[in-house]
């Protein structure tokens, strides 16, 4: 950089709400080596008048901000879908006014909102001095709209005291399968095609179980699809935090993520899995595809219909103890040589204070 910045302004919900874009922030709190302004946008609410009213003072407050600290780095954390980028483009728009070059990270990414997207729309990351991605496939929709050669396919972290957690080996029996679903429970998120393929489990006598952790619209519907099937081999435990949730990890052997919702960035979930030493089972979802090892870490549904959960369910189980364990290992490995905080936070550092800076 032509100059050595001291601080960096970082944009970001609240931190003590749940979410992907949440839990990167408060990983990575502490780690920049520079001194951190936090300033916190979005969560006004349901009520149009009351938001477009705190959008408004938002900005005034983001300009004396960017005027306040205009020579040094900025990182906008926002996700391209039409509340985030329609608010975030805003707060670009006054980086540009003011000519700062902020960094620029994307965190979720709806691929049929972008499309709708004109070039004057999205030339404000232009603008950028870095944009950072989760996935090659979103790095090649922007490169199709807009001219700007500083896009870095990055990855989202787990939490450090969960990274951390000393996970022990995994002893797998695949004729005993315990797997688990977590993340919120959603249709676009799989959860009723992969109860389906449960159902056909139960009735081929498999000795295979679910867990399902996690909150969410359809939660109410599962407990009472549950109550009716009365299925012994599914267990439901709602939402768990902190020690519950690495119980939950530590308790199964294989993690599933059945999800066709567009615009997932890379699931975090996954990557608590393979801290945890899970067999993957997974959608191609995100950011997932562009690492993901096909049998050396899991294995990729093409479709998320029950149909091919089951056949994928049963895959993995006719697999022996040995080659379960050593892709329970390999995925350990590979989380933390990847995806530990500090090695993703030295990654996006070094390109934001080695690369050239054009705040000057």
């Amino acid at each position: 950089m032509n100059k050595i910045s001291s601080k960096m302004v970082i944009t970001t919900p609240d931190l003590s709400k749940a979410g992907g874009v949440s839990i990167f922030v408060n990983a990575f709190k502490g780690r920049w080596n520079l001194e951190e302004i936090y300033f916190v946008r979005g969560g006004k609410g349901n009520n149009i008048f009351i938001k477009v009213i705190l959008t408004i003072f938002d900005l005034f407050k983001f300009l004396w901000t960017a005027i306040k600290y205009r020579k040094e780095i900025f990182f906008i954390n926002t996700s391209m879908n039409e509340n985030a980028f329609k608010r975030d483009a805003l707060f670009l728009n006054l980086l540009k006014i003011l000519d700062i070059h902020p960094n620029v990270f994307i965190h979720g990414f709806k691929a049929s909102f972008f499309q709708q997207l004109s070039y004057n729309q999205l030339k404000v990351l232009e603008n950028s001095q870095n944009i950072f991605v989760l996935s090659q496939e979103h790095k090649d929709l922007i490169c199709r709209k807009i001219n700007f050669k500083n896009i870095y396919i990055e990855t989202t972290v787990a939490d450090e005291k969960f990274a951390t957690f000393p996970f022990p080996e995994k002893k797998i029996e695949p004729t005993k399968l315990n797997i688990l679903f977590l993340g919120r429970l959603e249709n676009r998120k799989g959860i009723w095609q992969l109860l389906e393929a449960f159902e056909s489990l139960d009735a081929e006598k498999l000795n295979i179980s679910l867990e399902i952790v996690g909150h969410g619209t359809e939660e109410m519907a599962i407990k009472e699809w549950l109550r009716v099937k009365q299925l012994s081999n599914i267990k439901f435990s709602g939402k768990l935090m902190g020690e519950d949730k690495v119980k939950a990890y530590n308790r199964n052997q294989l993690f599933i993520l059945p999800s066709d919702i567009e615009g997932e960035g890379l699931p975090i979930t996954v990557i608590e899995a393979m801290f945890a030493g899970l067999v993957v089972l997974s959608t191609k979802a995100g950011g997932v595809v562009d690492f993901f090892q096909n049998d050396k870490m899991g294995t990729i549904l093409d479709s998320n219909n029950s149909i091919e959960i089951t056949e994928k369910i049963k895959y993995i189980a006719s697999k022996t103890s040995n080659e379960l364990e050593n892709i329970s290992n390999y995925n350990k490995q590979f989380a933390n040589k990847n995806f530990r905080v500090d090695i993703v936070a030295n990654r996006i550092k070094n390109i934001i204070l080695n690369g050239t800076s054009k705040n000057n």
